[in-house]
């Protein structure tokens, strides 16, 4: 097996499996079943997220819905997003985000996590386009953005591979970067790349930037560039994600001579003949490319 062909299986290894759909479907079925009850055809739901952009890996996925009502709604967004949560938490065990609402289940004392995220917004003008979503923490308590832009701006790429491969490096090796802002790091960096079908080269890239860029970066929501979003990250865990694309760049240089291994180690991917004891771990990350 070439490296060609390790990356090729691991996206397929993380495709969905059939009852993994089905089971995304009827949660998604019966959570906008029961927001429709509530509030009956006035909010616009839909798909967002990685569903949408095509990103979705088995190991880690979530379903964003958003729920937005028209501009015309007489509440405020954070009386929106309070009555959302509230009527959410009524059915299920819930998880309040910065300006979603995770749902999960409680059956006979387990819960289930449903994989679902319902993003309460209201529209800026009418039923369509701009919205705005309250943010429960932070320096704004609002934020313009716009699902079809961050979808078509993912779609139109040319990334969704390197995107899917980046974050499922980011759960293996517990990296603290939000995914919306890794995908607008990935899609910043490969931006006029004709190499993006060489994912070797793509994650080399992506990787670097990351190692030698994380603190200084600035990335703009493509929907609004008001919203700086590599804001939201700390300079904690700008740090921690530094040293993580720090340690895979270095097991990648340690396995120079035999490359597929290298990206083994980096994906936690072992085979019979290289086995693993762990990343090396790298206090300071060198950042010969950032003059800073």
């Amino acid at each position: 097996m070439n490296t060609k062909e390790f990356f090729e299986k691991v996206l397929a290894s993380q495709a969905l499996s059939d009852e993994q759909i089905r089971t995304l479907s009827e949660h998604r079925e019966e959570v906008e079943g029961y927001l429709r009850e509530k509030f009956g055809q006035e909010p616009t739901i839909r798909y967002a997220g990685s569903k949408a952009k095509g990103t979705m890996i088995a190991e880690s996925y979530d379903l964003d819905l958003t729920c937005y009502f028209p501009s015309s709604k007489d509440k405020t967004l954070k009386e929106i997003h309070d009555e959302v949560q509230k009527v959410l938490s009524i059915k299920y065990s819930i998880e309040p985000k910065a300006s979603a609402v995770r749902i999960k289940r409680i059956d006979n004392d387990m819960e289930t996590d449903y994989h679902i995220d319902v993003v309460p917004g209201r529209f800026v003008e009418g039923n369509d386009g701009d919205a705005f979503l309250h943010v429960t923490y932070g320096e704004k308590e609002r934020m313009q953005t716009n699902i079809d832009t961050h979808i078509t701006y993912v779609k139109e790429s040319g990334c969704q591979s390197i995107i899917k491969l980046v974050k499922l490096w980011k759960v293996r090796n517990n990296v603290p970067i939000k995914t919306f802002v890794m995908e607008i790091a990935v899609v910043e960096t490969l931006k006029g790349s004709r190499d993006k079908d060489d994912l070797a080269k793509s994650l080399r890239e992506v990787l670097t930037r990351l190692r030698d860029e994380m603190e200084s970066m600035r990335l703009e929501d493509p929907a609004n560039s008001n919203n700086i979003v590599s804001e939201v990250v700390s300079v904690s865990d700008k740090n921690t994600i530094a040293i993580r694309a720090a340690e895979a760049l270095q097991i990648l240089k340690d396995n120079e001579r035999d490359e597929l291994a290298g990206w083994q180690k980096v994906f936690d991917e072992e085979s019979e003949t290289n086995k693993w004891s762990g990343p090396t771990v790298i206090t300071n990350p060198s950042k010969p490319h950032c003059d800073i």
